[in-house]
């Protein structure tokens, strides 16, 4: 019975995490999306052949926010509790300088004319203020809020994993308080007595202390 109240109390707590972190997530793709809509409604449509309705403009507005978001999950950009703030500026920038030049291409076709770049570089320029700020601030409220996780590493060929973890930055991520070989493991299992499954890798698995 404690058990099982133990597990539904993991299951609330992820999902608040999920909630949090999407929540997160969403405000830096509207963040990036509302440094382009202000060029966009203020400047852009202005210059257009046969300007649009509102509902038009939205409409390219809301074409932003979606590569903006699917660029940055292929470059990984929102992944907080793994990434370097300096990696996820990185890859947000990128995300966005692809989606700017995207849309200046789509601009070009609907002014028929060249856009003047110095909006978009402007437009870039401000995204990448913006990345800087919501990156810091995501990466610290992020570790105050969700504490490292208490893990004990089952090791098979890759001994070093304990290393990795710091060099890669993830000790804010991973708290290790113990590691032992597989072989060892199965021959006594009872050194995982009171341990729950945390994640599984080719070459690892990690172990969870549970609450």
């Amino acid at each position: 019975m404690v058990k099982m109240e133990s597990i539904r109390q993991d299951e609330h707590n992820n999902l608040l995490h999920n909630i949090k972190l999407r929540s997160l997530k969403l405000l830096n793709a509207v963040l990036m999306t509302a440094s382009f809509a202000v060029a966009w409604l203020l400047v852009l449509r202005n210059d257009m052949a046969s300007p649009y309705y509102n509902r038009e403009n939205w409409l390219i507005i809301f074409i932003y926010f979606l590569l903006y978001i699917v660029l940055g999950r292929t470059y990984d950009a929102f992944l907080i509790s793994y990434k370097r703030i300096s990696e996820m500026i990185y890859s947000q920038c990128l995300a966005a300088l692809i989606s700017d030049f995207f849309l200046y291409i789509i601009t070009w076709l609907l002014e028929k004319h060249l856009p003047n770049p110095g909006v978009f570089l402007l437009i870039f320029a401000t995204q990448a203020v913006v990345s800087v700020i919501w990156s810091y601030a995501a990466h610290k409220w992020y570790f105050k809020t969700f504490p490292p996780k208490r893990t004990f590493i089952v090791w098979d060929m890759r001994k070093g994993m304990t290393d990795l973890i710091q060099e890669y930055g993830l000790s804010k991520k991973f708290q290790v308080v113990g590691n032992c070989q597989a072989s060892q493991c199965i021959a006594d299992l009872s050194q995982l007595g009171g341990w729950r499954l945390y994640s599984l890798q080719a070459f690892t698995t990690m172990i969870e202390i549970s609450s």
